[in-house]
């Protein structure tokens, strides 16, 4: 038999490890740059419903979604970044990859892997954006993620093509 002071003890470490939990997830929270809004979406919101307009063809939503980033504007780059980053993780790829070999029966009770902004998705966000974009597009021409630097150089040509941008410099 357990005697009393072993219960209480072991009560207490799992009350401190619950509110030492709670309280990192409060400060966590609270240490978390507020994210840009438009219409009171976060960008977030918007990039998830461009992304989504793009795979369902939706035109109107991807139009909005568009207008919302362009609203937003370079602060919106780090976060399109990210995501388009998210999207082409190695271990995403290999979920993917893995996931669809398995049986039916097992895909289904797996999480199919949350969807990053695709590279078109994420060529439309940054070009809504404008010229303004251009120095973190050359920036991000020399990053590590194969998918950021591909929508960095197709967004800089579209913007050289589109709307007169001069890129002499990202060259």
């Amino acid at each position: 038999m357990t005697s009393p002071n072993k219960i209480t003890r072991t009560a207490f470490v799992a009350g401190l490890v619950v509110a030492g939990t709670l309280l990192a997830t409060v400060v966590f929270s609270l240490l978390q740059p507020d994210k840009p809004t438009y219409q009171g979406k976060d960008i977030a919101v918007w990039l998830g419903q461009l992304n989504s307009a793009f795979s369902r063809n939706d035109l109107q939503k991807r139009q909005q979604a568009e207008k919302a980033v362009e609203a937003i504007g370079v602060e919106a780059t780090p976060y399109i970044v990210a995501d388009i980053k998210r999207g082409n993780s190695a271990w995403k790829r290999n979920y993917r990859s893995f996931l669809a070999k398995f049986p039916a029966w097992l895909q289904g009770l797996l999480p199919s892997p949350r969807e990053g902004l695709t590279s078109f998705a994420g060529q439309a966000a940054l070009f809504a954006i404008g010229g303004s974009v251009k120095p973190a597009l050359i920036q991000g021409l020399k990053d590590g993620d194969a998918a950021v630097r591909q929508a960095s150089a197709a967004t800089l040509g579209s913007l050289a093509h589109y709307k007169g941008t001069d890129i002499k410099e990202s060259v």
